[in-house]
Protein backbone atom coordinates (compact mmCIF):
# COMPACT_ATOMS: atom_id res chain seq x y z
CA UNK A 1 0.00 0.00 0.00
CA UNK A 2 1.42 3.40 -0.96
CA UNK A 3 2.19 5.96 1.72
CA UNK A 4 -0.42 8.54 0.56
CA UNK A 5 -3.14 5.85 0.71
CA UNK A 6 -1.95 4.82 4.20
CA UNK A 7 -2.10 8.41 5.35
CA UNK A 8 -5.66 8.78 4.08
CA UNK A 9 -6.70 5.56 5.84
CA UNK A 10 -4.93 6.61 9.04
CA UNK A 11 -6.83 9.91 9.04
CA UNK A 12 -10.23 8.63 7.92
CA UNK A 13 -10.49 5.62 10.23
CA UNK A 14 -10.83 7.52 13.53
CA UNK A 15 -12.60 10.52 11.97
CA UNK A 16 -15.29 8.40 10.30
CA UNK A 17 -15.65 6.15 13.35
CA UNK A 18 -16.16 9.16 15.58
CA UNK A 19 -18.67 10.92 13.33
CA UNK A 20 -20.65 7.80 12.41
CA UNK A 21 -20.74 6.69 16.05
CA UNK A 22 -21.88 10.11 17.27
CA UNK A 23 -24.51 10.24 14.53
CA UNK A 24 -25.82 6.77 15.44
CA UNK A 25 -25.99 7.59 19.15
CA UNK A 26 -27.77 10.88 18.49
CA UNK A 27 -30.28 9.31 16.11
CA UNK A 28 -31.02 6.13 18.07
CA UNK A 29 -31.45 8.05 21.32
CA UNK A 30 -33.40 10.96 19.79
CA UNK A 31 -30.84 13.29 21.32
CA UNK A 32 -31.98 16.09 19.01
CA UNK A 33 -35.03 16.40 21.25
CA UNK A 34 -32.72 16.88 24.26
CA UNK A 35 -30.81 19.61 22.43
CA UNK A 36 -34.03 21.39 21.39
CA UNK A 37 -35.30 21.25 24.95
CA UNK A 38 -32.03 22.68 26.32
CA UNK A 39 -32.12 25.50 23.76
CA UNK A 40 -35.67 26.44 24.76
CA UNK A 41 -35.30 26.11 28.51
CA UNK A 42 -31.82 27.45 29.30
CA UNK A 43 -30.58 30.95 28.49
CA UNK A 44 -26.96 30.36 29.55
CA UNK A 45 -24.96 28.66 26.76
CA UNK A 46 -22.73 27.08 29.41
CA UNK A 47 -25.70 25.26 30.91
CA UNK A 48 -26.82 24.04 27.47
CA UNK A 49 -23.42 22.53 26.67
CA UNK A 50 -23.45 18.71 26.93
CA UNK A 51 -21.82 17.48 30.13
CA UNK A 52 -19.49 15.16 28.21
CA UNK A 53 -17.87 18.09 26.36
CA UNK A 54 -17.12 20.41 29.29
CA UNK A 55 -13.33 20.82 29.45
CA UNK A 56 -13.53 22.55 32.83
CA UNK A 57 -15.84 19.93 34.30
CA UNK A 58 -19.10 20.47 36.18
CA UNK A 59 -20.62 20.20 39.63
CA UNK A 60 -23.95 19.02 41.02
CA UNK A 61 -25.69 22.42 40.60
CA UNK A 62 -24.58 22.55 36.93
CA UNK A 63 -25.87 19.00 36.38
CA UNK A 64 -29.12 19.90 38.13
CA UNK A 65 -29.62 22.93 35.88
CA UNK A 66 -28.77 20.90 32.77
CA UNK A 67 -30.99 17.90 33.51
CA UNK A 68 -33.61 20.09 35.21
CA UNK A 69 -34.39 21.69 31.85
CA UNK A 70 -35.40 18.31 30.44
CA UNK A 71 -38.87 16.79 30.54
CA UNK A 72 -39.40 13.04 31.02
CA UNK A 73 -39.09 12.34 27.28
CA UNK A 74 -35.77 14.19 27.10
CA UNK A 75 -34.49 12.52 30.28
CA UNK A 76 -35.23 9.09 28.77
CA UNK A 77 -33.46 10.14 25.55
CA UNK A 78 -30.47 11.28 27.63
CA UNK A 79 -30.48 7.93 29.43
CA UNK A 80 -30.57 6.05 26.12
CA UNK A 81 -27.71 8.19 24.82
CA UNK A 82 -25.59 7.41 27.89
CA UNK A 83 -26.27 3.68 27.54
CA UNK A 84 -25.25 3.70 23.87
CA UNK A 85 -22.21 5.78 24.78
CA UNK A 86 -21.00 2.95 27.01
CA UNK A 87 -20.19 0.98 23.83
CA UNK A 88 -18.89 3.84 21.69
CA UNK A 89 -15.45 4.12 23.40
CA UNK A 90 -14.64 0.60 22.21
CA UNK A 91 -15.13 1.68 18.62
CA UNK A 92 -13.33 5.02 18.66
CA UNK A 93 -10.60 3.50 20.84
CA UNK A 94 -10.08 0.65 18.37
CA UNK A 95 -10.08 3.08 15.43
CA UNK A 96 -7.47 5.33 17.03
CA UNK A 97 -5.40 2.34 18.12
CA UNK A 98 -5.46 0.93 14.57
CA UNK A 99 -4.49 4.28 13.04
CA UNK A 100 -1.71 4.84 15.55
CA UNK A 101 -0.45 1.29 14.99
CA UNK A 102 -0.49 1.67 11.21
CA UNK A 103 1.43 4.94 11.38
CA UNK A 104 3.86 3.54 13.96
CA UNK A 105 4.63 0.43 11.89
CA UNK A 106 4.98 2.57 8.76
CA UNK A 107 7.73 4.45 10.56
CA UNK A 108 9.50 1.21 11.46
CA UNK A 109 8.29 0.94 15.07
CA UNK A 110 10.71 3.61 16.32
CA UNK A 111 9.75 3.36 20.01
CA UNK A 112 7.60 1.21 22.28
CA UNK A 113 3.96 1.19 21.19
CA UNK A 114 2.73 1.60 24.77
CA UNK A 115 3.49 5.34 24.47
CA UNK A 116 0.76 5.52 21.83
CA UNK A 117 -1.62 3.02 23.40
CA UNK A 118 -1.64 4.66 26.85
CA UNK A 119 -3.76 7.71 25.96
CA UNK A 120 -6.20 5.46 24.10
CA UNK A 121 -6.63 3.26 27.16
CA UNK A 122 -6.96 6.29 29.42
CA UNK A 123 -9.62 7.86 27.16
CA UNK A 124 -11.65 4.65 26.93
CA UNK A 125 -11.53 3.98 30.69
CA UNK A 126 -12.34 7.60 31.53
CA UNK A 127 -15.23 7.59 29.05
CA UNK A 128 -16.68 4.42 30.63
CA UNK A 129 -16.34 5.92 34.09
CA UNK A 130 -17.95 9.17 32.95
CA UNK A 131 -20.89 7.43 31.27
CA UNK A 132 -21.43 4.92 34.10
CA UNK A 133 -21.43 7.60 36.78
CA UNK A 134 -23.64 9.94 34.77
CA UNK A 135 -26.08 7.12 34.05
CA UNK A 136 -26.29 6.27 37.75
CA UNK A 137 -26.74 9.92 38.69
CA UNK A 138 -29.32 10.48 35.96
CA UNK A 139 -31.43 7.65 37.34
CA UNK A 140 -31.19 9.19 40.80
CA UNK A 141 -32.19 12.55 39.31
CA UNK A 142 -35.19 10.96 37.55
CA UNK A 143 -36.26 9.20 40.77
CA UNK A 144 -35.52 11.89 43.37
CA UNK A 145 -34.88 15.16 41.53
CA UNK A 146 -31.89 17.39 42.24
CA UNK A 147 -31.73 16.18 45.86
CA UNK A 148 -30.83 12.71 44.57
CA UNK A 149 -27.59 13.88 42.98
CA UNK A 150 -24.46 12.80 44.85
CA UNK A 151 -21.77 15.48 44.79
CA UNK A 152 -18.88 12.98 45.07
CA UNK A 153 -20.16 10.94 42.10
CA UNK A 154 -20.68 14.10 40.07
CA UNK A 155 -17.11 15.18 40.89
CA UNK A 156 -15.78 11.78 39.78
CA UNK A 157 -17.83 11.93 36.55
CA UNK A 158 -16.58 15.47 35.96
CA UNK A 159 -12.96 14.42 36.51
CA UNK A 160 -13.47 11.49 34.14
CA UNK A 161 -14.89 13.87 31.52
CA UNK A 162 -11.90 16.19 31.74
CA UNK A 163 -9.43 13.27 31.63
CA UNK A 164 -11.26 11.76 28.63
CA UNK A 165 -11.28 15.01 26.68
CA UNK A 166 -7.58 15.69 27.21
CA UNK A 167 -6.66 12.06 26.49
CA UNK A 168 -8.56 12.30 23.18
CA UNK A 169 -6.60 15.44 22.35
CA UNK A 170 -3.39 13.60 23.21
CA UNK A 171 -4.38 10.82 20.80
CA UNK A 172 -5.05 13.36 18.06
CA UNK A 173 -1.76 15.18 18.65
CA UNK A 174 0.21 11.92 18.66
CA UNK A 175 -1.48 10.83 15.44
CA UNK A 176 -0.71 14.19 13.81
CA UNK A 177 2.93 13.96 14.88
CA UNK A 178 3.21 10.50 13.34
CA UNK A 179 1.52 11.71 10.14
CA UNK A 180 3.92 14.66 9.84
CA UNK A 181 6.81 12.27 10.43
CA UNK A 182 5.47 9.96 7.70
CA UNK A 183 5.03 12.92 5.34
CA UNK A 184 8.58 14.10 6.00
CA UNK A 185 9.88 10.64 5.15
CA UNK A 186 7.84 10.62 1.94
CA UNK A 187 9.28 13.99 0.91
CA UNK A 188 12.82 12.75 1.60
CA UNK A 189 12.07 9.60 -0.38
CA UNK A 190 12.63 7.10 2.40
Amino acid sequence: MSSPVKIVIIILLPVMTFYVGAWLIDNFSRHDYVEQRLQRQLSDPGDRKPLNTRYCGYDAPAVSRHWGALDQTALQAEKCSLRLDLVFPLFYGAAFLASLFLAWTSLGSPFHFSWLAAPVGIAVLADWAENSLQLMQLQRFIDEGASGLQQCCIRMASAATVIKLYAVWAMIVLLLILLVWMGARMVRGR
